[in-house]
């Protein structure tokens, strides 16, 4: 230790003070080295496992098609939608296990639960009875449009009105389970 003062006590003042800026320079440029080179190469010295990986993706894929869904309403013209909506929410796991100890709870979400199916339900049975309706006025228009007679038959003519009656109707109807389901 006697060894360090005496070596120190050699070097004026001035030169003590440089020899500190040389060093205090030398940990600054090598912690600058660390830092940049940790932010080009990253923190991680491995590469991640892809299970996880994977899983966080399936899951970004999932929430983006229901935020689709919820946005952009159900019908699709790939997939029955209510389906579509049901495997969605299905996949979640709303199993009674999530559900915790309270049975008021659980007989509750099981109500809202099939309500909801019902209401899916319905909403399959007349997106497919006004597809079905909207076919047959078109029929109806071209076969009116093909014969010149057809256009003097008034029971035609009351005929297409009672569909496209009853296609709003079942618009109308639409809508309002749209609504609720919202």
């Amino acid at each position: 230790m006697t060894s360090w003062v005496y070596v120190f006590s050699q070097f004026t003042p001035e030169a003590l003070l440089f020899e500190a800026l040389i060093i205090f320079l030398l940990i600054c440029v090598y912690t600058g080295f660390w830092i940049l080179r940790k932010r080009k190469f990253g923190a991680i010295g491995q590469d991640m496992p892809s299970g996880p990986v994977k899983s966080y993706l399936n899951e970004l894929i999932t929430n983006a098609e229901q935020v689709r869904l919820q946005l952009f309403g159900l019908l699709t013209a790939s997939e029955n939608s209510a389906s579509q909506l049901y495997r969605l929410v299905g996949s979640k796991g709303t199993s009674n296990e999530n559900l915790g100890s309270d049975p008021e709870f659980a007989k509750k979400y099981s109500n809202l639960e099939m309500k909801s199916l019902e209401q899916l339900k319905a909403l399959e049975l007349m997106a497919t009875e006004k597809t079905r309706l909207e076919k047959d006025l078109r029929e109806a228009l071209s076969t009116a449009a093909a014969s010149p007679e057809a256009n003097d038959n008034s029971a035609d003519r009351g005929t297409i009105v009672k569909l496209q009656q009853k296609v709003q109707d079942l618009e109308g109807k639409l809508a309002e389970y749209n609504v609720i389901e919202d």
